[in-house]
């Protein structure tokens, strides 16, 4: 299966940037994602790469919350979420790892 949202499959979409954060334990890669994603242009796509599921739960609710989420999807232990900077909001820094 491809990646998905709410479980429905999403078609590819081009990935601008990459930020791997296998690795790093939370709050690190959410507090990594929401840095990157402040510093990319409206309509840039970034994908997240963590194998700690926490750490991907808590990039996937800050997304949820910013309208920013496009697909997620895991494959052997690792997490993939695919997020693209919103054109009319403003990011926000909450979330779970905060």
């Amino acid at each position: 299966m491809g990646p998905t949202v709410a479980g429905k499959e999403v078609a590819p979409v081009k990935i601008h940037h990459q930020l791997t954060v296998i690795g790093e334990l939370c709050p690190v890669p959410l507090l990594r994602t929401q840095e990157l994603m402040r510093r990319l242009k409206p309509g840039e796509t970034l994908a997240v790469l963590t194998e700690h599921p926490q750490a991907a739960r808590n990039v996937y609710d800050w997304a949820l919350q910013n309208r920013c989420l496009l697909a997620v999807y895991e494959d052997n232990g690792i997490w993939r979420l695919i997020l693209r900077k919103p054109t009319d909001t403003r990011l926000t820094s909450g979330g779970r790892g905060q």
